[in-house]
């Protein structure tokens, strides 16, 4: 299992690690975009700026980095980890970003709608070694949180 550094992903996969019982480690090249400059804002101004930072790719829309510098350097990300050849890989990180990657290798997804359909806890399948996208999963509803049983 591979993340993120940021809190809600550190953590998420810190408890994914434990249920596989597999090891854990964060890249900070799986961070989400770099957003510092921004202030926290409602729901609605968040979709409009991810709408024009989908859009508007190259600039630098919503914090300190375009998505596509975000979607460059998560891609590095995900080519160290495979640098390694691992059999299964789980990475969890932010959906802006895996929404861009996705389309990078998925020609027919569009980024900014896929961004709309995830929620936290969703994840993509993607195959290797073309990254293939296989579909959307809703992991949280897998969850049993009240016992802290992880997956049924």
């Amino acid at each position: 299992v591979y993340s993120s550094e940021e809190p809600k992903a550190l953590e998420t996969a810190q408890i994914v690690s434990r249920v596989l019982q597999v090891s854990h480690r964060p890249l900070a090249e799986l961070n989400e975009i770099d957003r510092r400059a921004r202030p926290i804002t409602s729901r609605e101004l968040h979709i409009e700026y991810n709408r024009e930072l989908f859009v508007r790719r190259q600039e630098k829309v919503v914090g300190d980095e375009s998505a596509e510098e975000a979607l460059d350097r998560f891609e590095f990300g995900i080519n160290l980890i495979l640098l390694g050849k691992p059999e299964n890989v789980l990475v969890i990180s932010h959906g802006t970003v895996i929404s861009l990657y996705a389309q990078r290798h998925n020609s027919s997804l569009f980024a900014f709608g896929l961004w709309q359909k995830m929620a936290c806890l969703d994840y993509l399948d993607l195959g290797l070694p073309d990254f293939n996208f296989q579909k959307l999963q809703d992991f949280g509803s897998k969850l049993d949180l009240s016992s802290n049983k992880g997956p049924q």
